[in-house]
């Protein structure tokens, strides 16, 4: 049990020093000196537990779960492997870009992005653009006053918004409809909804949207495909804690 256990966390080592390049299990074997049958049945338990993630043609990346080890602060696991398992077969299904983001320490981080064809293309990124995002309105509009006057003597009011007070009003106007409708400079659309765990926000959920996805795709349907996976993100925390 000790040699496997080590072997997993080479196996991590082994992963994270690709830099983000998946690795295949041929590589994987020849690193660790051992053959690729023997490191199949840890990298598939590896990968069913959330440490991995599997490219269907590259092989493999660093799963949800590995930044829990080193950033459990910041990466709530139970978070991660729920939105995981809805956020997948949701953007699959609907061919929706979904992003998932939390705020820490004034900063916005994308936990999760899934593309349109169900595959989680990175983690773990944080992105100081709080107010320039549809996600990060959603996660500000959840603060308290005091938190939102802390967040403009950080970051410079949006040129959209031309006073703090707008910006508060436009903060209460997402908290209260639930959702965030953001046109970027670029013609993107970006949109976000809240996720909540027993009446308090944990993480927004968000998608961008160009002019080809509006036609497949409507903003309000787009919308109503968020909710529909923070619902069910938030049924999947219900059940786990």
């Amino acid at each position: 049990m000790v040699k496997v256990v080590i072997k997993s966390l080479k196996i991590l080592e082994i992963i994270s020093a690709a830099a983000g390049r998946a690795v295949k299990l041929s590589e994987i074997a020849t690193a660790l000196g051992e053959n690729a049958s023997t490191c199949a049945g840890i990298v598939k338990t590896m990968t069913d537990a959330g440490y991995l993630q599997r490219d269907p043609v590259r092989g493999y990346r660093l799963g949800v779960l590995s930044a829990s080890l080193i950033h459990g602060d910041l990466y709530d696991p139970a978070l991660l492997l729920s939105a995981r398992d809805v956020l997948l077969p949701l953007a699959a299904e609907n061919q929706l870009y979904m992003s998932l983001a939390v705020v820490r320490a004034n900063v916005r981080h994308s936990v999760m992005e899934v593309d349109h064809t169900g595959q989680m293309v990175m983690q773990f990124h944080p992105n100081p653009v709080l107010l320039n995002s549809a996600t990060g309105l959603m996660l500000v509009s959840h603060m308290s006053r005091a938190e939102i006057d802390r967040i403009l003597d950080i970051y410079a009011l949006p040129p959209r918004f031309h006073s703090g007070s707008e910006l508060a009003n436009a903060l209460y106007m997402y908290r209260s409809q639930g959702y965030v409708e953001l046109e970027r400079p670029d013609g993107v659309l970006a949109v976000a909804v809240p996720v909540l765990h027993q009446g308090k926000l944990v993480a927004s959920l968000g998608s961008m949207l160009e002019e080809a996805d509006r036609e497949r795709v409507p903003v309000y349907t787009a919308l109503d495909i968020l909710r529909r996976g923070a619902h069910q993100i938030e049924d999947e925390l219900s059940a786990a804690l």
